[in-house]
């Protein structure tokens, strides 16, 4: 702001004199006039100065209500300009202002209150006395309730404080209820800032809760409200880096470089600001394959800090900068580079440990691509002493107890880097010892991933946890294959069963982890929030553990510690609780108990059936493949098999005439090899990645007479499963609820009129979906529901009493959120038509069979199949473990009558997998229009191979019952009457 504008505006503010008026005139009322002027022109360090010089006239005079007025403003405007010392300077003016305020006034009549009250809220949390925290922001918002009832700026601002401060401890529920509040109070005061404020508060909530589309959209909210251009340059920050996050690179790196042009705009120099945002644009660059853009904004940003060091003290970012540049130097190749940017990262020493455990990473990664293994080894044992003081290792094979690690995710990419530098030496030294090592690390960090899973993170963490724990199984299943070929001993064939059932139950249960409204129908909704919320606290305290450097507060460490242990025990207690009342959730959701292969060898797989397992890695597809009695550990090449499966997917769905080459090529890839190891006619199916949108059963065999072309499903039945675990943890399910009999079809309209899907717009329509439920009414007695009847409401009322679930509609997967995946019914007032993943979660669907079957029509490009495995465990979860879905759209009016065909083999008694191979041999056989695999090979079945118990409602089934049961009570009539005579 101009000088001559700010002088009118402290003239106009302190009652119309003019500028030359106050030449000269430093009064007390002048200087307070001058400080609230400056206060509102957002002056914030000229607006302290004015208070603090006024402050002794009225220490002079005892007016203590002036006191504590001059003392808040003051806090609140060094909190506002916060740097170069200022914070400090606030903790001390608030304190005296809250001591004056406690000693000589009456608090409740006075108005600046509210603010003493939440700014020494920011004083607690400077001293992270975090309890105290919450506790001063809590009385601050009663304070403003109080002084400006509940739609004023103070109370709005003190709801914004707790909603951030409930986020920083990971509670979102209670974090997002007091932002919501805010906002509604500061659109009804009209109060822009605060607008902002709450809605970039949301946003960062729904960042760290995974919900990355909903968290674009509320920033995108608070870029509009921002009146300010720092608040504009902070929401253009901020979502630049959620686009970057989604890696939609070009709409991140434009948005990060407006904020970089305000905020350079806003200072003459360097900022702390500044360079986080360049350092936004760096990982961006980085992470994008721009690295010369990125060396190019790391060397401007480093020779500008260097230049104003010491004055700029950005010891930090300086050193996560030279971090970045090391790191590009290695992607090149240039090591002699990289080396002289590690020393550089070292000699700068910020005080964060783990920027400089970073720092350690990277020089062993320069040491390795430099073939020095031991010496890479030995940094790998300085970032651990970093990171666990007092460890200290004597070998390079020394591991620090992971226990004091579990809250710092990217330190399992330290294991893993441990092991395979370790498996390098053994190589190099003819030592299978320390083979054995690298082992050993790597079952630690496992150990680490598996008590670290419920933790409460950060969404950067739980990206880290998520990425490295499945690289973690990866290095895991690959080092046990290696063993296996060493030594020939099965045990690895179960060791790498194990772990390729963790991987796929750690997906789902990081869906649940990130999923807050999360609802079990079969466990009290109050132990699920007790549990949710000491996770959340044990979280909280061990972050703050973990964080800082050690003994910086030692009183408050102690606190810490004791809470924590006091959490752990009551977590402990519950748990048992838990386990012993509600087992499906404790299995789902806390335990993570795998089966051994041998329990699943006797209980899973049946008679003359084998299982094949698959384990997707970068660089391997590995197979466990087991009988009732044998088993089989194989390594398959994937050379070109994710653009190969690619293909084989948009053939099918594509209708391709040319179908059968791709679809045997990806037969010979990842099935022909294991063929000479099937037992029997019967195969179950264990998926991974991609392959779990592809059905195997149209992969063609061979070529037969007549060009007719030899199917896998002709040689083989077959059935899914999400995983063996699953299967087990599912398997008593229906004896627990009771069999249900009976059918519930329905089928909404996707017509864009009137009684159709609020979303019909956005999806294709289903013109067989009403001629399925025709064709079930006509079998089976149920409830039978189309059009405007097929709701989420009358789903969610009748999904407890069926014993058959017949959906025909769309399903939007959403693999990128698998727990946004929604089936769309029609909504209602009550409803809103999605009926998502964590509703399924909450209702009881003991049902013995679903079908889904206009599934997949949501998708558009093949993805790693998380939301379909996410919907198929929620289904299981709720009671019906055995479900049908569709892999794409099917459009035709084929698919009445395959599903007709399908409940005819369920009434004749075949299981729910030979009933769906019989039905699609049928649509292959029948109909020349109908033999390519688009139209039958899209159905696959995931479940038990038991038949359906069904009560059929047609009369000729029981015509022989009827004229049983008459005859014999004609024979019993005539008995009667004989003994009568």
């Amino acid at each position: 702001m101009k000088l001559w504008r700010l002088s009118l505006l402290i003239a106009v503010w302190c009652g119309g004199a003019t500028p030359f008026d106050l030449i000269g005139q430093e009064t007390p009322e002048v200087l307070v006039c001058e400080g609230d002027a400056l206060r509102q022109a957002n002056a914030y360090t000229a607006a302290f100065g004015a208070y603090e010089r006024a402050y002794p006239y009225y220490v002079a005079d005892s007016n203590y209500y002036m006191m504590a007025y001059l003392k808040t403003w003051s806090s609140e405007m060094a909190y506002e300009e916060w740097g170069d010392g200022y914070y400090k300077k606030g903790n001390a003016a608030v304190q005296e202002a809250y001591r004056i305020a406690q000693a000589h006034l009456l608090t409740d009549t006075l108005s600046f209150y509210p603010i003493t009250l939440m700014n020494m809220g920011i004083y607690y949390g400077t001293v992270r006395d975090y309890e105290q925290k919450l506790t001063f922001y809590q009385k601050g918002k009663k304070a403003a309730q109080r002084v400006q009832g509940q739609y004023g700026t103070y109370t709005s601002i003190a709801y914004n404080n707790l909603g951030f401060t409930y986020g920083s401890r990971r509670n979102w529920k209670k974090s997002l209820n007091y932002l919501d509040t805010a906002l509604v109070i500061a659109r009804e005061t009209g109060n822009q800032t605060a607008i902002f404020s709450a809605q970039n508060n949301k946003a960062h909530a729904y960042a760290e809760m995974g919900d990355f589309e909903r968290a674009i959209f509320t920033q995108e909210a608070a870029l509009e409200a921002a009146s300010e251009a720092k608040d504009y340059a902070r929401a253009a920050n901020n979502l630049g880096v959620l686009y970057a996050e989604i890696k939609e690179w070009d709409a991140g790196i434009r948005y990060l470089k407006e904020a970089l042009e305000i905020r350079r705009q806003l200072s003459e120099t360097l900022t702390e600001n500044i360079f986080s945002t360049q350092l936004n644009l760096v990982w961006a660059y980085s992470s994008s394959d721009q690295t010369e853009k990125s060396d190019a904004l790391l060397d401007e940003v480093i020779k500008e800090a260097v230049a104003l060091s010491p004055a700029f003290d950005n010891s930090l970012n300086l050193q996560i900068a030279y971090n970045y540049r090391a790191r590009n130097a290695l992607k090149s190749d240039r090591l002699g580079e990289a080396m002289s940017w590690v020393r550089k990262a070292e000699q700068v020493g910020s005080w964060s440990l783990e920027v400089w455990a970073s720092t350690k990473l990277v020089k062993s990664m320069v040491l390795d691509a430099g073939n020095r293994t031991e010496e890479a080894l030995w940094a790998v044992q300085e970032s651990y002493q970093i990171l666990v003081p007092g460890y200290q290792p004597k070998a390079v094979t020394d591991l620090p107890d992971w226990r004091a690690m579990e809250a710092i995710a990217y330190t399992l990419t330290l294991f893993q880097l441990q092991a395979a530098l370790l498996e390098k030496l053994a190589k190099e030294r003819q030592e299978p010892d320390l083979q054995q090592a690298a082992l050993n690390t790597l079952e630690a960090a496992d150990s680490a991933v598996t008590v670290s899973r419920l933790s409460y993170q950060s969404q950067m963490s739980k990206e880290l946890m998520s990425a490295n724990a499945k690289n973690l199984y990866n290095a895991l299943i690959a080092i046990h294959y290696r063993l296996y070929q060493n030594t020939g001993k099965k045990v690895h064939h179960e060791q790498a069963f194990l772990y390729m059932e963790k991987n796929k139950a750690l997906s789902v249960l990081e869906n649940l982890n990130a999923m807050e409204a999360a609802r079990f129908h079969d466990i009290p909704g109050g132990l699920v929030e007790a549990e949710r919320g000491l996770r959340e606290d044990i979280a909280f305290y061990q972050l703050n553990l973990n964080a800082g450097r050690p003994g910086e507060y030692p009183e408050q460490e102690k606190i810490w510690k004791a809470e924590l242990s006091r959490l752990t025990q009551s977590q402990d207690s519950l748990f048992r609780i838990i386990k012993q009342q509600f087992p499906r959730y404790y299995k789902t959701r806390i335990g993570m108990e795998m089966p051994d292969l041998k329990t699943v060898q006797q209980t899973v797989i049946g008679p003359e059936e084998t299982m094949i397992e698959y384990f997707q890695s970068d660089d391997a597809l590995y197979v466990l493949m087991a009988s009732t009695t044998t088993t089989q550990f194989i390594r398959l090449d994937t050379d070109r098999l994710e653009r190969n499966v690619k293909e084989l997917y948009e053939a099918l769905r594509n209708k391709d005439p040319e179908v059968s080459r791709v679809s045997h090529r990806v037969y010979q890839q990842v099935f022909e090899p294991l063929r000479k190891y099937i037992e029997g006619e019967k195969l179950v199916l264990i998926p991974d990645g991609p392959l779990s949108y592809i059905p195997f059963d149209q992969f063609v065999m061979e070529e037969a007479e007549g060009n007719r072309r030899k199917y896998l499903m002709e040689e083989y039945s077959i059935r899914r499963l999400l995983s063996g675990s699953t299967a087990l943890q599912y398997e008593d399910i229906q004896e627990e609820a009771g069999i249900r009999h009976g059918i519930m079809a329905l089928a909404p309209l996707f017509t864009s009129g009137q009684g159709s899907v609020r979303a019909a717009d956005q999806f294709g329509p289903l013109p067989g979906a009403q001629k399925e439920v025709d064709a079930l009414d006509g079998l089976f007695q149920g409830t039978f529901l189309r059009g405007p009847d097929a709701t989420e409401e009358a789903f969610k009322d009748n999904c407890a009493a069926s014993g058959i679930l017949h959906l025909a509609t769309h399903t939007a997967i959403n693999d990128q959120f698998p727990n946004a995946t929604h089936l769309l019914l029609k909504e209602t007032e009550k409803e809103d038509g999605k009926l998502n993943v964590y509703e399924i979660y909450g209702q009881s669907i003991p049902a013995q069979l679903g079908f889904l079957s206009g599934c997949n029509t949501g998708i558009g490009t093949l993805k790693a199949g998380e939301g379909a495995i996410s919907l198929g465990h929620a289904f299981a979860y709720a009671g019906c473990p055995n479900i049908v879905m569709t892999l794409w759209p099917i459009k035709d009016d084929l698919v009445p009558e395959l599903v007709k065909v399908y409940y005819n083999g369920l009434r004749n008694g075949l299981d729910k997998a030979e009933a769906l191979r019989e039905a699609k041999l049928f649509s292959l056989k029948n109909d020349e229009l109908f033999a390519h695999p688009y139209y039958w090979s899209g159905f696959v079945y995931t479940g038990d191979r038991s038949p359906v118990q069904l009560y059929s409602f047609v009369l000729t089934d029981y015509i022989w019952v009827i004229a049983g049961a008459v005859f014999a009570i004609l024979i019993g009539a005539v008995v009667w009457w004989k003994m009568r005579s």
